[in-house]
């Protein structure tokens, strides 16, 4: 649930900065440990992970579409809220079935 609180958090600030942006290297961190890991094979966090990583590299080369930045940003946010929305709701699941 950290990871995303700090997505949220970021991606509804007032002032939304570049160099704000640097707060998301948690959350794709331990995204990317994850998937590296083995631990999780979830490709889509892992996809989205890298774009959020990718994405300001963009954003420098071309200052005047700096907004497409939250864009990956609502990406990893919908694939780590649809992450642990599953887990959290996966012992309704296993009890909801017949033993």
């Amino acid at each position: 649930m950290f990871p995303l609180a700090i997505t949220v958090a970021t991606l509804v600030s007032y002032h939304l900065l570049l160099y704000d942006a640097s707060i998301l290297l948690i959350p794709v961190a331990k995204t990317l440990d994850k998937a590296l890991a083995g631990r999780e094979r979830s490709s889509l966090s892992s996809a989205c992970a890298l774009l959020v990583l990718i994405t300001p590299a963009y954003a420098i080369i071309d200052r005047g579409h700096a907004y497409a930045f939250a864009v990956p940003i609502i990406a990893f946010l919908w694939a780590t809220w649809f992450k642990a929305g599953s887990k959290q709701n996966a012992w309704l699941r296993s009890d909801a079935e017949p033993a």
